[in-house]
């Protein structure tokens, strides 16, 4: 539902991984909708039975804590996405907000799903994001099994396009992996899907055609702009290319709907670095390493951060943390500055 109404351009909706961080909060609704920047919240339960799926939902005015609207929903659990999409709709209609024709025919397109496929989908998305070897291994298995359950389910070939761009970049695998038949697959299925155009720049970046990286970052970017596969990996390419007022412009906006993401926070940090800008790049790893202090792509750039700006003796405590010491991936997170040299623009301005 976040991603229906996130497609809304009148709309600033947050992200749901920031939303999820507060999933087993005693924080009030009011302290969470001032920490996050939005004027209301949408609370809801969702309740499965013999094959049904049924959702309560409420939107709250967060200032006041008054009930704006309230309404069940019932439908067939094959008919989830429905769901979602009626939801969406009466939201829309609720809060009275203008919508394109363009947005309102995405928010009324829905097929049926298979129940399992969609489980496997959102099981496949959340190790998605955990960005570590088990999870990865993980999140491709669960992602194979739903488009093998249901081939035509776009969302999950275009996620599992993903998953495998994340392996190679991060350097869990040197395999392919259905990857590109995967990103075609979800573009052929559903046009306005920003996540598959999204999945093809990461392939056309790999295979160093800068043209097509560029055409499927602008066409994921127009379709979905707050897509958080999109906007961190496209503002990278631009800053790739010396295109840093661009990149950060972008990075900036998905921030405001995205706070509490650390991957949006490490992209933000390594364009930065890249921009040469240490002081402020350091400050958004840190931030990244506070929302996860696992991270270990955050903890290598700002290793590279201390080392660019002659700080070597915070440089080498950082590098010296047990996080990296045993993470046993020596390479992690060199990767994407190595691709962001080959790129024909100004070379130097990333550094040395």
């Amino acid at each position: 539902m976040i991603s229906s109404l996130a497609q809304v351009r009148a709309l600033k909706v947050i992200s749901r991984t920031s939303v999820m961080q507060y999933k087993k909060t005693s924080k009030k609704l009011g302290d969470i909708a001032k920490e996050l920047g939005a004027d209301a919240i949408i609370e809801g339960s969702v309740r499965r039975a013999d094959g049904r799926v049924r959702v309560t939902t409420q939107l709250i005015h967060a200032a006041s804590d008054a009930h704006l609207w309230a309404k069940d929903f019932d439908h067939d659990y094959s008919d989830i996405l429905m769901l979602q999409s009626e939801i969406a709709e009466a939201i829309v209609r609720e809060i009275k907000v203008q919508i394109t024709p363009e947005e309102a025919t995405r928010l009324a397109t829905s097929r049926p799903v298979n129940p399992k496929a969609y489980d496997l989908y959102m099981l496949g998305r959340y190790h998605y994001w955990q960005s570590n070897p088990a999870s990865w291994k993980q999140d491709v298995a669960e992602l194979e099994e739903a488009v093998r359950l249901q081939p035509d389910y776009a969302p999950a070939q275009a996620s599992l396009a993903q998953a495998w761009n994340q392996g190679r970049d991060l350097l869990f695998t040197q395999s392919e992996g259905p990857r590109r038949e995967a990103a075609q697959k979800a573009i052929e299925l559903d046009p306005s899907l920003a996540e598959g155009y999204a999945a093809l720049a990461g392939i056309k970046f790999d295979d160093w055609d800068w043209d097509g990286t560029l055409a499927a970052y602008e066409k994921a970017y127009a379709l979905n702009p707050e897509a958080i596969d999109v906007c961190g990996c496209y503002g990278n390419t631009l800053a790739a290319f010396g295109r840093f007022e661009e990149a950060l412009r972008i990075q900036e906006r998905a921030i405001s709907v995205n706070p509490l993401s650390t991957d949006l926070r490490f992209n933000h940090g390594f364009v930065l670095f890249m921009n040469r800008r240490y002081a402020d790049a350091e400050r958004e790893f840190r931030r990244s390493l506070e929302l996860e202090p696992q991270n270990l792509l955050s903890r290598i750039l700002l290793v590279l951060t201390y080392l660019q700006a002659n700080r070597v003796k915070e440089a080498l405590t950082e590098a010296d943390r047990p996080e990296l010491q045993n993470s046993g991936l020596p390479g992690l997170g060199l990767r994407s500055e190595r691709k962001a040299r080959r790129c024909p623009q100004d070379p130097g301005a990333y550094g040395s």
